[in-house]
């Protein structure tokens, strides 16, 4: 025999005995309403200064390989504002 779901806007729970408690959505707040970021808006911009450290050192390397002053230069801007993108995403 199935068993029926309760509604959508109920929520059952099972301590010795049958609950019901019911959840009203005039007091539910979403993270829009608090002001609140995602959790995923946060780890994209740590992800994006990661990367960031990662390809000034790759063009690091590449440029010491080269021996090209300029790009190791660019190399190093691009691995410090990565570097200062990170600790400033960790700080929020």
């Amino acid at each position: 025999m199935m068993r029926r779901l309760p509604a959508i806007n109920k929520l059952s729970i099972c301590l010795g005995g049958l609950k019901q408690v019911e959840i009203d959505k005039d007091k539910v707040r979403t993270q829009d309403e608090e002001a609140e970021p995602a959790p995923i808006d946060e780890v994209e911009a740590r992800v994006e200064a990661e990367m960031k450290q990662i390809e000034g050192r790759a063009k690091k390397r590449v440029a010491q390989g080269l021996q090209d002053k300029d790009l190791e230069r660019e190399a190093r801007e691009l691995e410090t504002e990565g570097k200062e993108d990170l600790d400033e995403a960790r700080e929020k």
